[in-house]
């Protein structure tokens, strides 16, 4: 998901209204660690005193906010009151990295739910202020038709204050002073959230803006430590089954509400990876660091024969390059989407391993980053490629948690010490996404484990098996010389040998051996070279679903 947010924001930089940016009261900030929402909550408390000393807890800061607004009227003197709670603070990582990005014109329309001047901070570093260098809008001081204005006409960056701001002296409190804010500008909301949206650190008091964004529209990406939830009974269930990731989870239908209606039910980036720090110093990352991908890219053009590999592989990052499998990569799909075990064979240097990275990895991370529709079940992929080595099972943890990583979650919420079955629940738990393990060149299963070895990763392989996770699946690629030993697997995997495809060789005449056109100049292959012929399957399926 990072890849996709990060490649969208850096197609359109220095473009205005192309995505939009809403960053909520969750921010966490230093020296303190608190959010906005609870340093408010906390300002409301103090000053309630023993007027909710007898509340619930669960419902003291509601309490206290709500008898707070009654006696104290003046915006004026609660926005003193909180930049008392405010004066030891400073801008987090994430503030300064979004000033950078500001600065570097990769963002033109903001939205904050912070009252405080934290992000106005940081953008001053750069020499960027209010007025001068970016319209700066509040909510209830600045009127609709101006910050309609700003927002859709004009030519410079915007930040729309939606929930008050210390410096201007306004500070909504109650959940119906927010909701009345964000009712002055519902058009405008409307109007800009249509478009390709990222919403970072949403807090309960940032709900009445759900009400105001369009269901009709662009994707919607997610940014939040916590998992939002809309079935209640699925919710209750949770807490009852696994209470140690209730604190991942929270049950909030009307923001399930809204990704469904927008398509982006899987639109998610939670945990740690969610939170606004991390996610703004990882997108910095991605923004302004040269992708691995591009520049393998760069080199393989420049070497001599072009994109050809001959007898190295394609991986996941050579999809562009990779042709002539296509056949081959939609069958193989389809044969791992309806199988939880499938065995790609076929002689050494056939090219297996590049039909399983630059094909099918490939193909199910790009229909996994590109799905506009929300069809139930339908789970996006993490495709994980892995060989046996010394050690199947930590080759396999460890090429997992790197997957996890490189789509923006954090690995310390698996289960690392645990069995290879618990440790991939704990991963689809983390990223709620289907999970294909590659196992490539499983000769040396056979061939360079020893006993000890071997039996225990059949025990941990088998209980995956037996278990029957609807969400994982595994392809195994192995020497076509080999296949006879998995028959003695059948007493441990029934399944071994039912769903098998034989990758064959391909010969075309030398006038179709030639590269595409616009990928560089190379010299024409000789006839004898085995090119792929594009689109043709040449493997045939053996068993099947």
């Amino acid at each position: 998901m990072l890849s996709t947010i990060a490649d969208h924001i850096k197609t359109h930089r220095h473009q205005l209204r192309q995505h939009a940016l809403f960053i909520g009261s969750g921010v966490i900030i230093p020296p303190r660690d608190l959010s906005v929402q609870q340093l408010i909550a906390d300002m409301a408390v103090e000053w309630a005193g023993e007027q909710v000393a007898g509340v619930p807890q669960e419902l003291r800061a509601d309490k206290a906010l709500s008898l707070m607004a009654e006696a104290v009227p003046d915006h004026a003197r609660r926005c003193r009151m909180l930049a008392q709670q405010l004066s030891d603070c400073r801008p987090a990582e994430g503030h300064i990295r979004l000033a950078r990005m500001i600065k570097d014109g990769y963002f033109s329309t903001i939205f904050l739910a912070e009252p405080d001047r934290l992000l106005e901070e940081a953008l001053q570093v750069h020499h960027l202020t209010p007025e001068k260098d970016y319209h700066h809008f509040v909510v209830g001081v600045d009127d609709a038709k101006t910050i309609r204005v700003g927002v859709e006409e004009s030519s410079r960056m915007t930040i729309v204050k939606c929930c008050g701001d210390v410096n201007t002296k306004l500070l909504p409190l109650t959940g119906e002073e927010i909701a009345a804010a964000y009712a002055d500008i519902h058009d405008i909301i409307a109007a800009t959230f249509k478009i390709f949206t990222v919403i970072v650190a949403y807090e309960e008091r940032d709900r009445p803006v759900l009400e105001h964004i369009s269901r009709d529209g662009r994707r919607i990406f997610w940014i939040n430590p916590v998992v939002p939830v809309g079935d209640q009974r699925h919710y209750d269930e949770l807490k009852v089954e696994s209470p140690t990731s209730v604190r991942y989870h929270r049950y909030q239908p009307q923001v399930t509400e809204l990704l469904s209606a927008r398509a982006s039910s899987r639109h998610l980036i939670c945990r740690e990876a969610g939170t606004f720090n991390e996610f703004m110093a990882r997108l910095h990352d991605r923004l302004t660091r040269r992708r691995r991908s591009e520049r393998r890219r760069r080199d393989l053009t420049l070497l001599r024969g072009g994109p050809y590999r001959f007898l190295d592989r394609f991986d996941v990052e050579d999809a562009e390059f990779f042709f002539g499998r296509e056949e081959d990569t939609r069958i193989l799909i389809q044969m791992i989407e309806s199988n939880q075990l499938v065995i790609l064979f076929g002689r050494s240097g056939i090219g297996k391993t590049s039909l399983l990275c630059a094909g099918v990895m490939a193909s199910l991370a790009e229909k996994s980053e590109e799905a506009g529709a929300d069809e139930e079940g339908d789970l996006p992929w993490l495709g994980v490629y892995s060989r046996c080595l010394d050690d199947p099972t930590k080759s396999i943890k460890e090429a997992t948690i790197a997957a996890v990583e490189d789509i923006g979650y954090e690995a310390e919420g698996l289960d690392e010490e645990g069995s290879l079955l618990e440790f991939i629940r704990s991963v689809h738990a983390v990223t709620n996404r289907r999970i294909l393990i590659v196992m490539d060149q499983f000769e040396e299963y056979f061939a360079r484990l020893g006993d000890h070895v071997r039996a225990q990763f059949m025990d941990g392989w088998t209980e995956c098996l037996d278990a029957g996770l609807h969400y994982l699946h595994w392809a195994v690629g192995i020497r076509e010389d080999f296949v006879g030993e998995l028959h003695d697997l059948h007493s441990r995997i029934p399944s071994v040998m039912h769903s098998m495809y034989r990758l064959n060789a391909q010969h075309v005449p030398a006038q179709e051996a030639q590269p595409r056109t616009g990928q560089g100049r190379h010299r024409q292959a000789s006839p004898e070279f085995r090119h792929p012929h594009r689109g043709r399957a040449r493997g045939r399926i053996i068993g099947g679903p």
